[in-house]
């Protein structure tokens, strides 16, 4: 058996320390602390009573420290953190490192031939293919947009067009019906004043014409 393996083995056996009398009382929360008390049977190790930390349930020494691939862990916030790698060591981001400082570091790792943890790799590639898909996305969502708005541009532009047009006509339409009107009034104008004065030229004519006729039978009767 590997020294792995024993040490899963007493991890397995290993308790859950806390302090004495913990589900007792509010005020004392649930973590370990050493019981002190002069009569206290959790400090003597009476039978039946919770285990106390101690120097035994400790893991071997040679793999001590080590995850379960056996390998020392180097918590890597910069560059300069990749120098510290060696032979049975891996790098294991610090929590504040970013998305873009860590695919930065897996390509440096990569070429530098140095281990990271896998499932720190996978997850930062993951992440950064959703990003490019929100990305890809947005930009599609915005171009939509822009489309929708030249759109709407170009119907409100050929609307005002359509009502400048129609205006110009109105305008023309009018304009016609005021040249035309002044006409038929003076047209009209000139008929009543002839109406006025006693009839047109050819009436008035007629009209001398007949009475020198009669002028002229009076002379002969005469």
């Amino acid at each position: 058996m590997s020294l792995l393996n024993l040490r899963r083995l007493l991890k397995r056996r290993k308790p859950v320390f806390l302090a004495q009398d913990w589900y007792k009382r509010k005020r004392i929360r649930p973590r370990w602390r050493k019981p002190r008390g002069l009569h206290s049977k959790m400090r003597l190790q009476k039978r039946g009573k919770p285990a106390i930390v101690s120097s035994g349930w400790r893991s071997p020494r040679a793999v001590r420290g080590l995850n379960r691939q056996g390998l020392r862990e180097v918590i890597i916030r910069t560059e300069k953190d990749l120098s510290l790698l060696g032979e049975g060591m891996v790098g294991v981001f610090h929590r504040q490192v970013s998305l873009k400082n860590r695919l930065e570091l897996i390509k440096l790792a990569e070429e530098k031939g140095l281990l990271l943890d896998e499932k720190q790799v996978e997850a930062a590639r993951k992440a950064a293919e959703k990003r490019e898909a929100l990305r890809k996305t947005r930009a599609a969502r915005k171009a939509e947009k822009q489309k929708t708005a030249e759109k709407q541009e170009e119907t409100r532009e050929e609307a005002v067009r359509e009502e400048a047009v129609k205006e110009a006509a109105g305008k023309a339409e009018k304009t016609a019906k005021g040249k035309a009107k002044p006409t038929g009034k003076t047209a009209g104008g000139e008929d009543e004043k002839q109406e006025a004065t006693g009839g047109s030229a050819e009436e008035k004519g007629a009209g001398k014409e007949t009475e020198e006729e009669e002028t002229s039978k009076e002379n002969e009767k005469a």
